[in-house]
């Protein structure tokens, strides 16, 4: 689960992606609100290198690393 607490009330879409750039997962939300918690259903993914994107509506992202082991 990732739990973000923002400064005002924000939507918010979160994306991940393997090492070659497809998408892998999706979440977007149109409501606005400073605390959000997002579940990453990534549990049939295949061990390796993915990266997390967050994206507010106000055009700020965030890109942080994700690596699944076996």
């Amino acid at each position: 689960t990732l739990t973000m607490q923002l400064e005002r009330p924000l939507a918010v879409g979160v994306l991940v992606f393997n090492h070659l750039g497809q998408i892998v997962f999706l979440q977007k939300t149109d409501e606005r609100q400073t605390n959000h918690s997002v579940r990453l259903e990534l549990e049939e993914l295949s061990a390796g290198l993915y990266f997390v994107k967050i994206g507010l509506e106000n055009g700020e992202t965030r890109v942080q690393r994700l690596v699944i082991s076996d």
